[in-house]
């Protein structure tokens, strides 16, 4: 087999007769491989909230994979903003913009936000006194 005098297994291995061959013969695995890059994660944002009434944010990210639920998927990423809400209850949150290092210590933290919320099995309600 030759394409533009090139066979398909010669040792170019990246010349571009031997790629535009070997992308057209696997077409549909590629199809199925390259879906939207937003598709393949999931996030969620902690939001902390400080006595000094700034709120520092960041993204966690769960990689979707095609074999796992919705379920299993939002359980996982419900978990892990568990996981960081817990750590900077417990130990203050440290904040690192590049430029300058801050650690707030616990008691100044007045509350840590984990949206979208995570699952439970146990929703409480609020009322006031």
């Amino acid at each position: 087999m030759s394409l533009a005098g090139h066979p398909y297994d010669c040792p170019c291995v990246m010349c571009d007769p031997c790629q535009a061959r070997w992308r057209q013969e696997n077409r549909k695995i590629l199809d199925a491989l390259e879906y939207k890059e937003e598709e393949k994660k999931m996030k969620t944002t902690i939001s902390t909230y400080t006595d000094d009434g700034r709120v520092f944010e960041y993204d966690i990210e769960v990689y979707r994979y095609p074999d796992w639920t919705d379920e299993i998927h939002a359980s996982v990423l419900g978990s892990k903003g568990r996981e960081h809400a817990a750590a900077i209850i417990a130990g203050g949150y440290r904040h690192n913009d590049g430029a300058e290092f801050e650690h707030y210590p616990p008691h100044r933290i007045l509350k840590v936000k984990v949206t979208p919320a995570p699952s439970t099995k146990y929703p409480d309600r609020v009322r006031g006194t």
